[in-house]
């Protein structure tokens, strides 16, 4: 299942649209969009904070990867708990060249 924590999420027509042409299946939900207010970017935690706050909102979720292509929170939050249970579970892209098989292979 896909699950969003992406700016993208605003627009869901659009993603559904996106991902059917690539043959993925529509994604079950979002993250809970914390603020994306100046105090949060400047410390870079809001994507590791909405990330958390949707796992434990779903105990159920016990495999998963997370994939961006930018850092989802600052080396400090991320070294903190409970937010190091994190790192383990993230595979960064690049995002000049995108999704590729050898990131796939990673999930």
């Amino acid at each position: 299942d896909i699950v969003l924590s992406t700016f993208w999420r605003g627009f869901p027509e659009y993603v559904e649209f996106i991902f059917s042409r690539m043959n993925l299946p529509a994604p079950v939900g979002c993250t809970p969009g914390l603020p994306h207010l100046p105090e949060y970017k400047a410390k870079n935690v809001a994507r590791a904070m909405e990330i958390k706050a949707y796992l434990d909102a779903h105990p159920h979720v016990t495999r998963y990867a997370i994939l961006d292509d930018n850092p989802i929170g600052n080396d400090e939050l991320m070294a903190s708990e409970p937010y190091a249970a994190l790192v383990p579970h993230i595979v960064m892209t690049d995002g000049m060249t995108g999704l590729t098989e050898s990131d796939v292979a990673k999930l």
